[in-house]
C-alpha cells in the first residue's frame, strides 16, 4: 500500500456527480522509492502512479479491488514529486455485475499526466 506513505489524500474526497469523483492527493517526496528512481531527478514510477489510483478507488468503494483488465493506458508527462507535489485524481467510475469500469486521469491545472480506462474488482 502506497497510501499515507508514498501518497496521502489532502482533502475530503467529492463526487461532482454521480459516479464522478474528485480526489487532490499530496506526494512524499522523500519516500524511499525516488532514491532508485532516480536519484538526481526524482519522477514518479508509472507503476506507482496506477497503484495510487486503485488506492484511491479502494478509499471511495470501502473495498480492496484488484486490476482485472487496462483497456488504455497514457502517461503523458513526467511527475517530479520536487516541482508537482500536489495532484489532482479525477475518477468515473461504473459498476456492473460486481465488476467497476475505471476511467481516471491524473493532472495539475491544464497539464494532465495520465489518463487510464480499466476494470477492477473486489479481491
Amino acid at each position: 500500500m502506497l497510501l499515507n506513505t508514498f501518497f496521502a489524500i489532502s482533502d475530503d474526497i467529492r463526487e461532482i456527480s454521480a459516479g464522478n469523483y474528485h480526489l487532490s492527493v499530496r506526494l512524499n517526496p522523500e519516500h524511499p522509492v525516488y532514491e532508485g528512481h532516480f536519484p538526481h531527478i526524482p519522477v514518479v514510477p508509472g507503476v506507482c502512479t496506477i497503484q495510487m489510483i486503485k488506492e484511491c478507488m479502494e478509499v471511495i468503494t470501502k473495498k480492496t479491488l484488484q486490476y482485472i483488465s487496462v483497456l488504455n493506458c497514457k502517461f503523458t508527462a513526467l511527475i517530479v514529486p520536487a516541482d508537482i507535489p500536489e495532484l489532482d485524481i479525477v475518477l468515473s467510475v461504473s459498476e456492473e455485475e460486481g465488476t467497476y469500469l475505471l476511467k481516471a486521469t491524473v493532472k495539475k491545472e491544464a497539464r494532465t499526466f495520465l489518463t487510464l480506462k480499466a476494470k477492477l474488482k473486489q479481491e
